[in-house]
């Protein structure tokens, strides 16, 4: 596994282990979303980092642990910051979305990746991603439940299913969202938040008047 000591030029002119860490996942992220998993290189990876393929070397094994690197670090992201989010908050659901889908655009390159790339790793590596990723989800369910409970949320759904609704509207936008074009991150949550909770059916006015 990369670890902060193990990344390239640790602690050097780039700055702490820490941040060369994220510099060697969010550079191998960007890669494998542009030229896709399989037909990215390790030469390629280190041309972009500045170093000699030998060198990186040094610091992964290969490709592959690189790419569950890159998967888990997406997953713990997001973990980070709805937990800190749950700390604080006493209705949560609304900043969530919001601070899912921040991380989520923010590490958009890395978040790809897990979405689409994570079915290349072998069973063991998959399965270290999957329970992550199911931690991430019970997180989110939790939180679905307890509104559920509070006469926020509809209860003749299972909180799974409207667990899994809420996790596919928020993480395929990061394959579409244009920063440059109509919203901002902000804007997209709030319309994701009033789509979630109220439905796309129109107002019952509107729909006397359409009549």
């Amino acid at each position: 596994m990369v670890s902060a000591e193990s990344s390239p030029k640790a602690a050097t002119k780039n700055g702490s282990p820490a941040r060369t860490k994220d510099r060697l996942l969010d550079t191998a992220a960007e890669l494998f979303r542009r030229r896709g998993y399989a037909n990215a290189t390790t030469r390629e990876l280190a041309d972009e980092l500045g170093i000699r393929k030998a060198t990186l070397y040094h610091h992964i094994n290969n490709k592959e642990e690189l790419l569950e690197a890159v998967c888990l670090e997406s997953l713990r992201r997001l973990m980070v910051d709805v937990t800190a989010l749950l700390e604080t908050e006493p209705d949560p659901l609304r900043p969530l979305i919001l601070t899912h889908l921040t991380v989520a655009l923010r590490d958009r390159n890395l978040h790809a990746t897990m979405l689409l790339d994570s079915g290349a790793l072998t069973r063991e590596r998959r399965a270290r991603v999957i329970e992550k990723r199911a931690e991430y989800e019970r997180l989110v369910r939790a939180v679905i439940a307890d509104d559920q409970r509070a006469g926020r949320l509809r209860t003749d759904m299972d909180p799974k299913i409207l667990t899994l609704a809420l996790l596919s509207l928020l993480n395929w936008s990061v394959f579409w969202f244009n920063p440059d074009r109509e919203w901002t991150a902000d804007e997209l949550a709030e319309h994701f938040t009033e789509l979630y909770l109220h439905g796309a059916s129109a107002p019952r006015h509107d729909r006397r008047r359409s009549r």
